[in-house]
C-alpha cells in the first residue's frame, strides 16, 4: 500500500464513525406553516398545500424575520421580482415565480410576519407570481424543503437567492440560461464577488479565501440554480448544508471532469459580505465544516476522495515555502492551510468521540451576519436592472 492509499484508509477509517456524531433531533419534529391564499393566511398540510400550474423556474427566499427590517423586505423581494421578470423574457410573464418564506420563532413573530407578507404580496405586481409561506421551522434548510413541496409538474428549475446578497445586472436570466444548456441533472451557481464589513474578523476570512479557495468551486447556495429533479424529495436536514448537499448528488469522480455538472456561471455575479463579528463567523464556520464533514463521511468512498481531494483541500499548501512563492504569501497560506486542516481533524475527532460514548450532537447552530449588517457594506451594488 502506497502512501496516499494509506492516507485514504486512515481518513476512511475516521469518517466511518464520525457519522454517528450527529442525530439532528429536529428533523422528528412537526412543524407548522401557512401560505398565504387570497388574503388570508391557511395551514400547511400534507393534504392542503399550495403548488405551482405552469411556472418553468421557481426561486425561493428564505429569511428569518429578524434578519430584515419590515421597511427593507419589499425592497429585497422587489428586487427579485426584477431579476425574474428578465429571467422570463417579455413574452413569457409568469413562467418564473418567487416563493418567499418568513421563518419566526414564536407568536409575536408569527404576527408581524403575517403582516410584512400581507404587505409584500399587495405590492407585487403580477409579471412575476409570488407565494409567501410562513414557517416556525428554524434553518434554512428547513425553508428550502417547505417551498420544495410546491413545486408543479411544470417546474423544471428550482433556485433559491439569500437575502443578504445582491445580484449583479440579469444574474438570473444568466443562470438560467446556462442552466438549460446542460446535461440534465445539473445546477449552476452565480460568480461569488466578496465585500468586507467592520468587523476584523471579514478582512481575516476574506484574505484565507483569497489564498486558499476552499470549497469554492462549485455551485454555493447565495444564488444556486438546480434541475428540479435533483431536490424533488427535499434537501436532507441531517446536514444543514444545501449547496454541499447538491454538489454531492452531482459529483462525478469517475468522470474527467468531476464538476461538469456543476457550473459557476462567469457573467453572473453576486456580491456578498464575508462573515461578520468573530462570535457568529465561528457558529457559522462550524456549521459548515460539520455539514462538509457529514456529507463526506455518508458518501461512498469515491465521491469522498474526489470531494476531499478536489474541493475541500482545493488550494491547501502545508509547506508553500518549497513552492517559490514570495515569503509573506508563502507563509499566510501556510498558515490558512494548518488551520483548515487542523480544525478540521479537530471536529472530525469530536463527531469521532460523541459516537463512541452516545452522545451526539442533535442541532447545529446556524450563525451569520444579519442581513442589515451585511447590506451595509455593499448597498450601491447594481441589483435587477440597473
Amino acid at each position: 500500500m502506497n502512501a496516499a492509499a494509506f492516507g485514504w484508509a486512515v481518513l476512511d477509517a475516521c469518517l466511518r464513525p464520525a457519522a454517528g456524531g450527529y442525530v439532528d433531533s429536529e428533523a422528528l419534529l412537526g412543524e407548522p406553516a401557512w401560505a398565504l391564499d387570497a388574503g388570508s393566511w391557511v395551514p400547511v398540510t400534507p393534504t392542503h398545500r399550495p403548488g405551482w400550474s405552469d411556472a418553468e423556474l421557481v426561486v425561493i427566499l428564505p429569511t428569518a424575520l429578524a434578519r430584515t427590517s419590515a421597511q427593507d423586505y419589499p425592497i429585497i423581494v422587489r428586487r427579485l421580482v426584477d431579476q425574474l421578470a428578465d429571467a422570463a423574457g417579455p413574452t413569457t410573464p409568469g413562467r418564473a415565480g418567487l416563493v418567499a418564506v418568513i421563518q419566526c420563532t414564536d407568536e409575536v413573530e408569527l404576527s408581524s410576519a403575517q403582516e410584512r407578507g400581507k404587505a409584500v404580496a399587495a405590492a407585487t405586481d403580477e409579471s412575476v407570481p409570488l407565494m409567501v409561506l410562513l414557517s416556525m421551522a428554524r434553518g434554512k434548510v428547513a425553508a428550502l424543503n417547505l417551498a420544495i413541496r410546491t413545486l408543479g409538474p411544470s417546474t423544471q428549475f428550482v433556485g433559491w437567492v439569500d437575502d443578504d446578497v445582491q445580484l449583479g445586472p440579469h444574474c438570473l436570466a444568466r443562470m438560467l440560461h446556462r442552466l438549460r444548456d446542460l446535461a440534465p441533472p445539473a445546477a449552476v451557481g452565480a460568480t461569488k464577488v466578496p465585500h468586507t464589513s467592520q468587523h476584523q474578523t471579514s478582512a481575516a476570512l476574506a484574505r484565507a479565501k483569497a489564498a486558499m479557495p476552499s470549497a469554492m468551486n462549485y455551485p454555493h447556495g447565495c444564488a444556486l440554480m438546480v434541475c428540479a429533479d435533483v431536490v424533488a424529495d427535499g434537501v436532507p436536514r441531517r446536514y444543514a448544508n444545501d449547496d454541499g448537499w447538491i454538489c454531492f448528488q452531482l459529483l462525478r469522480p469517475k468522470s474527467s471532469d468531476p464538476f461538469a455538472h456543476l457550473v459557476l456561471v462567469p457573467d453572473a455575479s453576486v456580491h456578498y459580505t464575508v462573515a461578520g463579528d468573530l462570535r457568529s463567523s465561528v457558529r457559522r464556520l462550524r456549521r459548515q465544516r460539520l455539514g462538509q464533514i457529514l456529507l463526506a463521511a455518508d458518501a461512498d468512498p469515491a465521491r469522498r476522495h474526489c470531494y476531499i481531494s478536489r474541493s475541500f483541500l482545493n488550494g491547501v499548501d502545508l509547506f508553500p515555502v518549497r513552492s517559490g512563492r514570495p515569503i509573506g504569501q508563502a507563509l499566510a497560506l501556510g498558515l490558512y492551510s494548518w488551520v483548515h486542516v487542523l480544525t478540521s481533524a479537530l471536529l472530525v475527532a469530536e463527531l469521532m468521540v460523541r459516537a463512541v460514548v452516545g452522545r451526539p450532537l442533535q442541532h447545529m447552530t446556524w450563525g451569520s451576519p444579519t442581513t442589515l449588517d451585511a447590506r451595509s457594506t455593499h448597498a450601491g451594488t447594481s441589483s435587477g436592472q440597473r
